[in-house]
């Protein structure tokens, strides 16, 4: 409070799953139980600052709570893991509960993760079965298939006829429109926005139309087109958000459950918006490698070691998520230039005074504090007044043998400028190798990242393309000659168990060692790639498309008997599931689709694996005649329909009949 956060007395040793306040200012929490015959639930009466648990009358079993909202006559809606959806009416001292049932949803096992009132005495309902909504007459229940991933983590209502929901194994949010009674998908968030980069645990709205959304690294405040990260940097106690706890005051406060208690924030006093942080000049260097920060204000630098380099960072903050820098050399250029890199050269200056100067720069083009360096380089001692006098005064009695003397002299100068160019044009290409490098590294495994990918398929692709035309040209099928590529997408399976159960640590460590043991099996010609999270691409060179499948199952083999041994002696393990798809996908036509559409052939597959019980792989193989225009466009838009017409080959590890049906 006071524009901070602290945690909330009675909640320390709970991780709290679910927040809300009733009309009466009652403020509700619900949580994760060790024993799920009791009831994970707890109030904050108004007035008062600490948490007490509460009990229901009845036998009805509740355990755990992810999910709190109002319902009419002073009852609650409640999520639980044992009963689905409970009605609950609220007594002095303890509760009265029944449970409700959803039209094709398994009560006790329905996996109902939050529930939302409508303010219109309605209520919008999400869990693994999807979505659902409730108008206070008739349930509307959306169709399978609408979405890209039926499991839902959270919803947010809009009113009784829209609603937020984000899954829980995608990072994209949906809207979600009711009319006529049905259900329907209105938009999806596109890959590339803001909100779509980490998992989704919680939504939340203020009565200024403000939502907040809660993630595994902290709080986003959304307005409009504008996201604002909250984490550690802010104030925040923790960033690793619970699910669905979250709750927004009508007066600007927020509540947000993590895993080290729930905390508080007075947040209408930060309407402004998050500057980023000020920058700190790590070290400052000459050209002979001298620090210059040693020399006092204001240093003279010797013409001869006139090229510098600065090293930045962000200074005493972790919010570095879409941090970018800007910098300039006051002396040389006027303007600011972008940078994603935190260090600038500047090689072999002429003489004068110069200020190095630095900021951080955010996404939406605001800019924190200035950091300078001024620096001098005086003129070599020939370019001085003195020296120029007694040039002339030479030239007047010896200029014959000054001609001669200034060509021999510029021959030399001419040469070891050459030499001193080349020297430190060697040393930038070093280092921007070496930048380079470090750019495309993903820091956690090691591996390559997205960026190496995006930049180094589009010359593999013609490669490949000028390949099977010229095999074409000489009447020789490209097949069986071992000169197909193929994209593996691996995802691990229930990786978000593992982070919620054993903490964010240990799953970085699971990811890390997925990484060493799928790195292991991969031939010397392989390339694999941290796609994102916990997905992994290996581009598998050289090979044929016949044997995909061998590959897809040595991978799924080896994740699957890989075993992580925890400092305390527990052993944990994960699965994958692999689509997988060849390029060209039409080796009759290399020039039909591109790398990205077989990478999204291997992501409809990861789907179908998923779908089909996860531990296993699903491929797609095509040939013939799908490169007349009648088949092509199909490819991309009724890939169920080609297969069902044996158009296109499914290869997969699952029962044949549990995949694209």
């Amino acid at each position: 409070t006071d524009g901070g956060w602290k945690l909330v007395p009675g909640t320390e040793k709970y991780q709290i799953m679910s927040l809300f306040e009733d009309s009466s200012g009652t403020l509700w929490a619900g949580h994760i139980l060790e024993d799920e015959k009791k009831a994970g639930l707890m109030r904050i009466l108004p007035g008062r600052s600490e948490a007490r648990s509460v009990l229901p009358r009845e036998s009805v079993p509740i355990g755990s709570v992810f999910s709190i909202a109002e319902g009419p006559g002073n009852s609650l809606w409640l999520a639980t893991t044992r009963s689905g959806l409970v009605r609950i009416y609220p007594g002095p001292s303890n509760v009265r509960a029944e449970a409700a049932d959803i039209p094709g949803w398994p009560a006790a096992e329905a996996g109902i993760t939050k529930v939302d009132q409508d303010g219109a005495g309605g209520l919008w309902v999400v869990g693994n079965s999807g979505v659902a909504h409730w108008d206070g007459r008739s349930w509307a229940v959306l169709p399978k298939g609408s979405l890209p991933d039926q499991e839902m983590i959270s919803v947010l209502s809009l009113g009784p006829t829209e609603a937020w929901v984000a899954p829980q194994n995608n990072k994209r949010l949906s809207r979600i429109v009711r009319e006529d009674g049905i259900l329907r998908a209105e938009e999806t968030l596109p890959k590339n926005h803001s909100l779509s980069q980490s998992l989704i645990f919680g939504l939340g709205r203020d009565s200024e139309g403000v939502i907040w959304v809660s993630t595994a690294r902290g709080l986003l405040r959304w307005e409009g087109g504008r996201v604002e990260k909250y984490g550690r940097n802010a104030g925040l106690p923790g960033e690793d958000c619970a699910q669905n706890a979250l709750w927004v005051d009508p007066d600007g406060d927020v509540w947000a459950g993590l895993s080290v208690g729930l905390a508080h924030g007075d947040m209408d006093q930060r309407r402004e918006p998050q500057l980023p942080p000020a920058v700190t000049l790590l070290e400052a260097r000459d050209g002979i490698d001298r620090p210059l920060q040693s020399l006092g204000p204001d240093p003279v630098i010797p013409w001869k070691d006139s090229s510098v380099f600065f090293h930045y960072a962000p200074r005493g903050s972790r919010w570095t998520e879409g941090i970018g820098f800007q910098v300039r050399l006051v002396g040389l250029e006027d303007s600011w230039r972008n940078t994603d890199i935190n260090e600038a050269r500047y090689p072999k200056l002429a003489p004068g005074h110069y200020r190095f100067e630095v900021r951080a720069s955010s996404p939406t083009r605001e800019f924190g504090s200035v950091e300078s360096f001024s620096f001098q380089i005086p003129a070599p001692w020939w370019r001085r007044w003195w020296a120029q006098v007694l040039w002339g005064v030479l030239a007047v009695g010896l200029i014959a043998l000054v001609v001669r003397r200034r060509t021999t002299v510029l021959r030399r100068r001419n040469e070891f400028l050459e030499a001193m160019v080349e020297a430190r044009t060697g040393e930038l290409e070093q280092a921007n190798e070496a930048l380079r490098e470090a750019v495309l590294i993903d820091p956690l495994t090691g591996l390559y990242n997205r960026r190496y990918l995006t930049m180094t398929m589009p010359e593999e692709e013609a490669r490949l393309r000028r390949m099977f035309r010229n095999y074409f040209m000489k009447g020789i099928s490209p097949l069986n000659q071992n000169e197909d590529l193929i994209l593996f997408l691996g995802d691990l399976d229930h990786f978000k168990t593992v982070n919620d159960t054993c903490g964010h640590a240990v799953g970085d460590r699971m990811i890390q060692d997925t990484a060493r043991v799928l790195k292991s099996v991969c031939r010397t010609a392989d390339t694999l790639v941290r796609w994102g999270g916990e997905e992994f691409i290996l581009i598998a060179r050289r090979s044929d498309r016949e044997k995909a499948r061998l590959i897809a199952e040595k991978l799924c083999l080896a994740v699957r008997d890989n075993v992580l041994v925890l400092p305390d002696g527990r052993n944990i393990r994960c699965t994958i599931s692999i689509g997988y798809a060849p390029f060209p996908i039409l080796d009759q036509h290399p020039e039909a689709f591109s790398w990205e559409d077989t990478l999204q052939l291997a992501d409809q597959c990861l789907y179908e694996a998923k779908a089909a019980g996860r531990d296993g792989w699903v491929g797609v193989l095509a040939s013939g005649p799908l490169h007349t225009p009648e088949y092509s466009p199909r490819l991309r838009s009724d890939l169920k329909g080609l297969i069902r017409e044996s158009q296109v080959q499914v290869e997969t590890s699952f029962p044949r009949e549990t995949v694209f049906s």
